[in-house]
């Protein structure tokens, strides 16, 4: 029997979230060709990098503190995810921390922001994983809210950020642009079927950038 993780759902194309995996989840976990896991917890469960390991799975752990906290993540902890979650090379890959809803919901929060989501999308979905009377704290929202980065961007990104676009210039979050193995203008995709597409593309410099644009967006 196939049984997803708790809380599990579809982030974006490649992206995928939940609560902690268990075994009677790993069948379902094989199903995803999982490239990678991003485990936003203090603790990693021993069965599930023996099933990354088998499994060739790469766990990138971030530790996050327990959901009993205040706040779980701060700044530091969201760099590191979105810059691992951008990256195309690490997809498919799965987020996850305890209970699939705080550390990964503020996580995914940051995430929206990059890709220019609106605050009340933002927290509507924050707020649609948790429990019936969950909602979004001051503290959750001033996090995610004062987040401004700074951001490598790796050689490719997943097209559902700014369309593929390398070189969009984030009106709040600095943004820093990896060299390519390539060649300083050029862009290594691999598609579904295996080939390797390379397509011209800019490396910019570090960009400082407006940071009003996702508090107007409240408005």
């Amino acid at each position: 029997m196939i049984i997803p993780p708790y809380r599990f759902s579809t982030v974006e194309s490649g992206v995928f979230r939940s609560a902690q995996p268990h075994k009677k989840n790993f069948p379902f976990l094989n199903t995803l060709k999982l490239k990678s896991i991003i485990a936003l917890v203090e603790n990693l469960d021993p069965l599930l990098e023996k099933f990354a390991e088998i499994n060739n799975i790469y766990i990138y752990q971030i530790k996050a503190k327990s959901a009993f906290e205040n706040i779980t993540i701060d700044h530091g902890h969201v760099t590191e995810f979105l810059n691992l979650v951008i990256d195309y090379s690490n997809h498919p890959c799965l987020i996850h921390c305890y209970d699939g809803h705080l550390s990964t919901g503020i996580a995914v929060m940051c995430l929206r922001k990059l890709q220019l989501y609106s605050v009340q999308f933002s927290v509507a979905e924050f707020e649609r994983f948790g429990r019936a009377d969950a909602e979004c704290s001051p503290e959750d929202l001033k996090l995610v809210e004062s987040f401004k980065g700074e951001i490598k961007i790796p050689t490719y990104i997943p097209d559902w950020l700014w369309n593929g676009d390398r070189n969009f210039q984030h009106p709040i979050i600095t943004l820093t642009r990896q060299q390519s193995d390539y060649g300083p203008f050029s862009l290594q995709r691999e598609s579904a079927d295996g080939d390797v597409e390379v397509s011209t593309t800019f490396h910019a410099l570090a960009l400082e950038v407006p940071t009003n644009y996702f508090e107007k967006s409240k408005s």
